[in-house]
């Protein structure tokens, strides 16, 4: 008869670490459920993919006992890794769709520009690659202005909140608009907004920088009053900016019911500090009915910021 092996203390400290981990991962993907009671549980929702990681991790060091630091180790080092590559794994199809008769096509580019970010050559550059019909962009201060005169060409028309300290918003356009606007000291987010004419089929752009967590609360406040303003613009509206908030997180989940936009973004963006690999799709595109999109959104480049940009190619039904 063979003679059971019995744990180390050493086993007996793995096998501790390994369930404590498995609770609190499990703990921290149910608690966001329970965000409608307490919304401030909202925050972990961000974390979805990293707590399901973490599962994975600690089961995997529960049944290789005898090797559970070194899977610990290699797990939680690899999963944010692992997190930031799985957009580029998507099988996503190639090319864009066609125009159909009677819609006016544009792009549309999203960027929080970062209030430390001094690298305009590198934006200035993208922007101009890039080549978007509208540009919004957040945390673009009155130090940045110098970058305005340089992109005067490319973009002749334009509104920004840039002096107010709470704004800080940006609206870049080759297309005239009639109408223009910026919102700040409300119950809503600061937002910017442009109503094109027929060049761009009535479309309404607004911009918009949600408060960052953890005030979930002061969040889900916002995105309320957010759906009441564009519900109040009608259709056709496109919604971008920093929404401070993922996918999986209930107040995005709110302002898609409240708004009834369709959500086009889910790819981490933030932040671009983490060796290059970002863990949160935090930057968002919304569109609302008589807007199709004719390809995936595009992550963009590093350009200096702690976000990265996000683009999407759209068509919209002319009037």
């Amino acid at each position: 008869m063979t003679e059971k092996r019995t744990l180390t203390w050493f086993g007996w400290v793995g096998l501790i670490l390994s369930v404590l981990m498995l609770i609190g991962a499990i703990a921290g993907l149910a608690a966001p459920y329970l965000a409608p009671k307490w919304i401030e549980l909202d925050l972990l929702s961000h974390f979805r993919q990293h707590f399901i990681g973490l599962v994975i991790v600690a089961l995997l060091a529960v049944v290789l006992k005898r090797f559970w630091l070194p899977v610990m180790i290699a797990g939680v080092v690899a999963t944010p890794f692992v997190i930031a590559l799985l957009p580029s794994l998507e099988q996503r199809p190639e090319g864009a769709r066609q125009v159909m008769d009677g819609e006016v096509p544009f792009k549309i580019l999203t960027l929080n520009t970062w209030y430390r970010n001094a690298d305009w050559p590198t934006l200035e550059a993208y922007l101009r690659k890039e080549d978007a019909e509208v540009v919004v962009m957040m945390e673009f201060g009155e130090s940045k202005r110098p970058l305005l005169d340089k992109l005067k060409t490319l973009y002749p028309y334009r509104h920004d909140c840039i002096t107010i300290k709470n704004c800080r918003l940006l609206l870049l356009s080759k297309k005239p608009f009639e109408a223009a606007d910026h919102k700040t000291r409300w119950l809503g987010p600061p937002i910017i907004w442009a109503r094109f004419g027929k060049d761009l089929g009535g479309l309404t752009v607004i911009g918009v920088h949600l408060s960052r967590p953890p005030t979930a609360s002061t969040q889900f406040r916002q995105v309320q009053e957010l759906a009441k303003e564009t519900l109040k613009v009608g259709d056709p509206v496109v919604v971008a900016g920093d929404f401070n908030a993922t996918e999986w997180s209930f107040v995005l989940d709110a302002f898609q019911e409240f708004s009834g936009l369709w959500r086009l973004t889910n790819e981490p963006t933030w932040p671009t500090f983490f060796f290059g690999f970002p863990q949160l799709g935090i930057d968002h595109i919304f569109i609302s009915n008589g807007i199709r999109p004719l390809a995936f959104p595009r992550r963009g480049d590093h350009i200096g910021s702690d976000h990265l940009p996000m683009s999407a190619q759209l068509a919209v039904q002319s009037k």
